[in-house]
């Protein structure tokens, strides 16, 4: 169960990082205030919609830490049962 857990989180990281390859900015279609800077990634443009902008090195960082927890899912013993 923990093995496949760590596999899942690993494959979906490595594929948001892929994507972010050929992605500039990100427009959110939904309307609001946001309560939380988070670190500066989301601004508002002129027509008030919330843009992600993402840095340079997040595709390779993405990437390389869903490579290394997907490296640890097979790395992890497999559960043997005992009849």
């Amino acid at each position: 169960m923990l093995r496949s857990l760590f596999l899942a989180v690993g494959v979906f990281v490595v594929l948001l990082g892929f994507s972010l390859f050929r992605v500039e900015v990100v427009v959110l279609k939904g309307e609001g205030e946001l309560e939380d800077d988070y670190f500066g990634l989301i601004s508002t443009d002129d027509d008030e919609r919330h843009v992600i902008d993402p840095p340079d090195w997040a595709p390779f960082s993405l990437v390389a830490i869903g490579g290394v927890t997907c490296l640890y899912a097979f790395a992890l013993p497999a559960r043997r049962r005992e009849s």
